[in-house]
């Protein structure tokens, strides 16, 4: 595959293995590649500590090029962020590993500097014009920055001569080994504020977080993991100074995270403490962002449900807007996928049971396309689901209440209607307060929906009876269309131009009066398979 991309060079192995000389690869575990390209280097340090038995490396990359990011997703590498020079992180790296682009390596290698923590190791390629030529301001800030922390710098020359895009431009491998963190501490330290100016007051005047409810969450987000950083870090500085037991080896002020103790700079586990409690902070958020009505109010259940079981997955991955916004763009190309599958299996849930005298009245039968037992969904139907005694009786008098599952179910059809009718703003919650309320006060017939109206029946039973003939008409449309049942082309083609095969499937569907009206709506009866509901999330 061929990339026209300014700047990308991908880095050839033998170069990779050039880069890692002197690098003390046995205590890394954290690893950030930012401008990781297709994952040339991500690829070998993942076969390096395969072959070696290595524990796995935790390996974050960033890359700015969208067709890139695919082939890393592809390669199944986290890709965390898009722009370099835009990124932040509580998150700090054992070693930071790049091939930044040629024009802009001065301020990439800047930028890195900031995400190795103390005593990590940062190897970087740069075009050798970078350090040779100091003509802006910030090529000398980047001189000064090596000189202050000793960086190994070596210069080769035709490294990309051969190279899969190549080029003659020299260029410096540079390695920094960063020194330790800085001891001093705010505890200890008077000269700094006791108060970062960014944590608002807690004042009427000074809220806490936004009106918006994923802004808040991300601010809230912001706000906790750097001061739960910054109380590590404190923690981590002060250690030193407490007395250990003389039988037990321990402090009198001990910390957790998660309720995992962490121990002294002799232990060991300090450094990992960081890393253990944004793992957990992130976790904790990304499990609360799919509560959110604004960002689950347009998808069904089993979407919901995939959501919650990946979001181990999710806590490697910063509580920040870009990645909100990646995932919401992730999850709003698969929707349609998953209305329309939706809609299908609600049709099937409709009427598989329909040979089941009780809810052989939820369908319709009628001369299919080449078969003779096709249906539709009538108007009114019967949930396939049967109420269990123990909720139609649980309340006080005529009260009762509905099982979640059940509930569930109203709304996943009702969020399949929705999209049917182009409705763009959901309220589920409004559904299930209804639902609530009617069985608080023993009403059980006539129980309003947007789309339907739902009556419960003391044997356990639900019928919905919806409210527009021209949504069911739409879903009865699509379904059969699914199950082949209606002629290829069926509302693309006027009646008289059918052959006479197709016009007794549609005399038996629908009737040629109602057919016409379909061909002349189709872009309504016919569902687009481009047109794809976004989730109303931040703009």
């Amino acid at each position: 595959m061929k990339f026209d991309i300014d700047d990308f060079y991908p880095t050839p192995r033998n170069l990779i293995n050039d880069m890692l000389s002197g690098v003390e690869l046995g205590r890394v575990h954290a690893i950030l590649e930012p401008s990781a390209g297709k994952g040339n280097i991500a690829k070998y340090l993942r076969e390096l500590a395969k072959s070696d038995c290595r524990m796995e490396y935790d390996i974050d990359t960033i890359e700015i090029d969208p067709e890139l990011q695919h082939i890393l997703k592809g390669e199944k590498f986290r890709v965390i962020h898009n722009d370099f020079l835009t990124f932040e992180t509580f998150k700090r790296y054992d070693f930071v590993i790049m091939n930044p682009p040629f024009s802009k390596g001065d301020r990439h290698l800047l930028q890195a500097l900031r995400f190795v923590r103390g005593e990590g190791q940062l190897v970087c390629l740069l075009n050798a014009e970078t350090l040779r030529n100091l003509s802006t301001k910030t090529r000398e800030d980047l001189s000064r920055r090596l000189s202050e922390l000793k960086a190994e710098i070596r210069f080769a020359e035709l490294a990309f001569h051969d190279a899969e895009r190549p080029t003659d431009v020299e260029i410096a491998i540079v390695r920094i080994d960063m020194p330790k963190d800085d001891p001093s501490t705010i505890i200890l330290d008077h000269l700094r504020p006791a108060q970062d100016s960014r944590f608002p007051h807690s004042d009427p005047g000074n809220p806490l977080v936004s009106s918006d409810r994923i802004h808040a969450l991300v601010e809230h987000f912001t706000n906790e993991a750097e001061a739960g950083v910054r109380l590590l870090r404190e923690y981590r500085s002060v250690s030193a100074f407490m007395l250990k037991g003389a039988r037990e080896n321990k402090a009198i002020l001990q910390m957790s995270v998660d309720d995992k103790e962490i121990a002294d700079k002799n232990g060991g586990h300090l450094r990992d403490a960081e890393t253990n409690f944004l793992m957990s902070l992130r976790h904790r958020y990304w499990e609360t962002l799919f509560t959110v009505p604004d960002f689950t109010a347009k998808l069904t259940s089993n979407v919901q449900q995939d959501l919650h079981s990946r979001v181990d997955e999710f806590a490697h991955y910063d509580f920040s807007f870009y990645n909100i916004y990646s995932l919401y763009l992730e999850v709003s190309r698969e929707l349609l996928t998953n209305i329309k599958k939706a809609i299908l299996d609600l049709f099937e849930d409709f009427t598989h049971r329909h040979h089941y005298e009780e809810y052989s009245k939820n369908v319709h039968y009628y001369n299919g396309w080449r078969t003779n037992k096709a249906f539709k969904v009538n108007k009114k139907v019967i949930i396939p689901m049967y109420i269990d005694r123990f909720w139609l009786d649980c309340g006080s008098g005529d009260s009762y209440r509905l099982p979640w599952e059940f509930k569930s179910k109203l709304c996943d059809i009702e969020i399949v209607f929705d999209y049917l009718a182009g409705t763009s703003t959901p309220d589920h919650a409004s559904l299930i307060h209804s639902i609530d309320k009617a069985g608080e006060q023993g009403v059980k017939r006539g129980i309003e929906s947007r789309h339907f109206i739902i009556s419960v029946f003391k044997k356990g039973t639900c019928h919905i009876e919806f409210k527009d003939p021209e949504l069911v008409k739409k879903f009865n449309i699509f379904g059969c269309q699914q199950k082949n049942w209606l002629p290829p082309g069926y509302g693309a083609t006027q009646y008289a131009e059918l052959d006479p095969e197709a016009r007794d499937v549609v005399d038996s569907f629908e009737g040629k009066e109602s057919y016409a009206q379909t061909v002349r709506r189709s872009s309504y009866f016919l569902l687009s398979d481009t047109a794809t509901p976004l989730l109303p999330l931040v703009g």
